[in-house]
């Protein structure tokens, strides 16, 4: 009897997940011991806690949600079950969920992928990633955002004397809520003769990669006019700072920087903390060289004092600049100008910039009908540059045409 409970406790070890692990550890110990002295061990029930969708797991969220009958959609609905116990989602989606029947749901996907996507995020839009984030509010098409366009004021008062009394000037900066998403179709063959942890493990990082860039690109680049957000380099109330220059400086450059932060410091009140430029801009500030042939922008180890602050380039911050961190985002556009040849750089305080997101991307499934499944990414945003645009310059001009590396 005692060598059976020994081995229950055995292959409840090796059966167990990293949730019921130490569970698991506990009844294998006691099984033992009891061995050790003769006596009956505790009979400890482990419970099976397995996520019904996991990295190298047997069933595919994408396929299930294509499927959405049967025990697929029990699947399905036991993960938006773990979900809103994790309160990744809310009731109602679950609600709605357990009574609908058919495909073509926008669903909220599983736990594993959100964490992918998550990670995901911190490299496939930088310049968002750089700016302060909030979760969208739940059953609106627009945020509303308190906004102050006239201070309240303080002033020295003398014993007995009046005190100061201003009252605050208030408006209200509008958020539209837009959506963003991506998609790709795929051969219903290839789809549904694919490995199921394989599906979900090469087609959701991509659609996830597409709704990044787009979401990046929107806060960059949206034009205003709906169904867009409106986007930095578009914005009306920002700075504008001109480079004009056929055969640019680095040098040069610096002085423009140094306008930008000078902007944010006469207007804001406060220090910028961010620079954004394209890749291509930072490898041209690599390549110069000072008089004696030196690079003027060396690796941070063992960087001079006198030398910008600098590391190879890549995505994503890579070194700062007259305080400001550099982020080098790809998505800057480089065809602007009337040569359609011109990058952009922004300087700003990121903290200014709201970006406002569901905390998770959704997908949705369908059969096309022809022979092709079609996948998609979709997630709802709402962003603004106007709390204190005054406080954002960016650089334009001919300085800026794209460089030949």
């Amino acid at each position: 009897m005692l060598r059976f409970e020994a081995r229950k406790a055995l292959q409840a070890l090796n059966r167990s997940t990293p949730e019921n692990r130490e569970q698991a550890e506990a009844l294998f110990d006691s099984a033992f011991a009891a061995l050790e002295r003769g006596e009956h061990a505790q009979k400890l029930t482990v419970a099976a806690r397995t996520t019904i969708y996991r990295h190298g797991g047997p069933h595919s969220w994408l396929m299930d949600q294509l499927t959405f009958a049967g025990s697929a959609k029990e699947r399905v609905v036991r993960n938006a079950n773990e979900l809103r116990a994790a309160g990744r989602i809310s009731e109602e989606e679950l609600r709605a969920l357990s009574s609908t029947a058919g495909a073509g749901l926008e669903l909220t996907a599983p736990a594993f992928l959100q964490d992918q996507y998550i990670k995901l995020a911190r490299s496939g839009r930088p310049y968002v990633e750089a700016l302060t984030k909030h979760p969208l509010p739940e059953h609106t098409n627009e945020v509303e955002i308190p906004d102050i366009t006239g201070g309240t004021s303080t002033a020295a008062q003398k014993d007995l004397g009046a005190v100061e009394s201003v009252d605050a000037v208030t408006a209200e900066v509008k958020l539209p809520v837009i959506t963003v998403t991506g998609q790709i179709d795929v051969a219903k063959q290839l789809f549904e003769r694919a490995i199921p942890s394989l599906t979900d493990a090469v087609f959701f990082p991509d659609l996830a990669g597409d709704y990044l860039t787009k979401a990046d690109i929107q806060a960059i680049s949206g034009s205003g006019v709906a169904p867009n957000a409106q986007g930095v380099l578009g914005a009306s109330e920002v700075n504008s700072v001109v480079w004009t220059q056929a055969s640019p400086k680095l040098w040069e450059l610096q002085a423009k920087i140094a306008k930008c932060i000078s902007n944010t410091w006469t207007k804001r009140l406060l220090k910028p903390n961010l620079i954004a430029m394209h890749p291509n801009r930072w490898l041209w500030v690599c390549e110069q060289k000072d008089a004696q042939e030196r690079p003027i922008v060396l690796p941070t180890q063992y960087t001079p004092a006198d030398a910008l602050d600098g590391e190879a380039p890549g995505e994503g911050p890579v070194g700062s600049w007259l305080g400001c961190e550099v982020v080098l985002d790809p998505n800057i556009p480089t065809n602007l100008g009337a040569g359609t040849n011109e990058d952009r750089v922004i300087v700003q305080r990121a903290s200014d910039s709201w970006f406002l997101e569901e905390p998770q991307i959704r997908t949705k499934v369908y059969d096309l009908g022809t022979g092709v499944i079609r996948l998609q990414a979709i997630g709802y945003a709402g962003l603004t540059h106007s709390r204190y645009p005054k406080g954002i310059s960016v650089i334009s001009g001919t300085g800026l045409v794209a460089p030949v590396l």
